[in-house]
């Protein structure tokens, strides 16, 4: 006897999916599982750490920068 919902299917309560945007409940479709929005995340921390890294390596981006109130600000925003 299979187990319900499957992994990874487990759907998001609704007191948690009034906090996602709306352009994102639209992009996961109906019904939202928190496996769904796991590899949405991935998929942003990724896109991130391949954004901000090479500009680290290269110098672009300090240690006084990367700890800078505006840049944590500007990070959590992006995440």
């Amino acid at each position: 006897m299979p187990l319900t919902p499957g992994y990874g299917e487990t759907p998001i309560p609704d007191d948690e999916l009034v906090g996602l945007l709306p352009g994102i409940r639209d992009a996961l479709g109906e019904p939202v599982g928190k496996a769904a929005i796991y590899d949405l995340e991935q998929a942003v921390y990724a896109a991130v750490v391949e954004r901000l890294v090479p500009e680290i390596i290269d110098g672009d981006l300090t240690l006084s920068m990367l700890l800078s109130d505006s840049f944590v600000r500007d990070l959590h925003r992006q995440l």
